[in-house]
């Protein structure tokens, strides 16, 4: 390789902390979407979720221009993923469904069993994923998580119940189909 294309080379150190600064800045934007989600910010919610989904689409490309594809990236991802596409938008929507704040409703418990329920089906499939044979492989961020962003945040009763049996449909052909 010639001296002068070395040298214009970046940083071993650079490329290695590109993908996982990319994998941290999308947690950072999903756990910002529950504090804000709180505070009953929808918009503002909805685009950190979206932001996440970009952060954590473009980190494996990232990683793999850069040639710095490693197991910690990997697992740093996987993990990564779990609170970007499984609890931070089950958070989310429990946040924007439950704006009464009622604790003790059947309402209350039923939505907060589907957002468990939603977030044990994400952790399973992904370890199932990070388990198959020949390793885990590029997949693209989960529809699930921005269909959920995507939502036009209207709280009637009509609305609600659509969302809380989109929910639960998402939630079992996710962990059925993978």
């Amino acid at each position: 390789m010639p001296e002068e294309v070395k040298a214009s080379r970046a940083p071993q150190w650079l490329c290695l902390a590109a993908p996982s600064a990319l994998t941290l800045g999308a947690l950072a934007c999903s756990l910002t979407a529950m504090r804000v989600a709180f505070a009953q910010q929808w918009s503002s919610a909805a685009g950190l979720i979206i932001a996440a989904a970009v952060c954590d689409g473009l980190d494996g490309h990232v990683a793999r221009l850069l040639d710095a594809v490693t197991v910690f990236g990997g697992e740093l991802d996987s993990l990564g993923d779990l609170v970007n596409f499984g609890v931070a938008p089950a958070l989310v929507m429990f946040a924007w469904a439950d704006q009464s704040g009622g604790v003790d409703s059947t309402w209350d418990v039923a939505l907060w069993a589907s957002c468990v329920i939603f977030c044990q089906a994400c952790a399973l499939r992904l370890a199932r994923f990070n388990c198959s044979p020949g390793g885990p492989a590029y997949h693209p961020p989960p529809g699930e998580a921005l269909a959920a962003a995507s939502s036009d945040g209207s709280t009637d009763s009509a609305s609600l119940t659509e969302t809380s049996s989109r929910g639960a449909f998402i939630a079992r052909s996710k962990f059925f189909t993978g």
